[in-house]
Parts: structure tokens; sequence; C-alpha cells
């Protein structure tokens, strides 16, 4: 989702860390609380699956069984839930 300085290869996890202490959120965020707040937003949206969810955040399907059988992508609602998220954050800035 957010390339990094190499072709092929991400962002580096502590470039998002040391993002939020150039902003002056060094003992109040972490970056695991992003994921939370996004799923919070879309679940409280009331418009997205959950199943589209998760699979947006890349959160594994605790039912084994379920996970195994179904091996739907939800590109086209993940698109959606992405792009309001996107939306959410330009809002603010």
């Amino acid at each position: 989702m957010f390339p990094g300085e190499k072709a092929g290869q991400p962002l580096s996890q502590n470039t998002v860390i040391y993002g939020c202490y150039w902003m002056g959120y060094r003992r109040w965020q972490t970056v695991h609380a992003f994921p939370g707040l996004a799923s919070t937003l879309a679940n409280q949206a009331e418009c997205y699956r959950s199943d589209w969810i998760e699979m947006t955040l890349a959160s594994a399907d605790e039912d084994e069984v379920r996970s195994a059988y179904n091996s739907a992508l939800y590109l086209s609602p993940r698109r959606h839930i992405l792009q309001a998220w996107a939306d959410h954050i330009a809002a603010m800035i």
C-alpha cells in the first residue's frame, strides 16, 4: 500500500512511527492504533460487511474451516473502504 524507495519494496514500518514522532506524538500514538481506528470508522459506517473490513486490514479469519473454504479477496469493496479512509484522512489535513 505504501511503496518504499526501492522498487517493489514497501515503506519501512519504522517510517510511520518516525512520522508520528515528527508530528509530536512520541508518547501518545502507536502504529498499532491506526488499523484499530480504521476498523472502528469502517464498522461505524454500517455499509461494509465485516469480512470486507477484516480482509482490508489483513486480519486472519479465526474460523479455520471457513477460511479454508473462502478464498474471496473482496477487491472492489476493499477499494471503497480504502478510498473512504483516504477521503477521511484528506479531510483532516
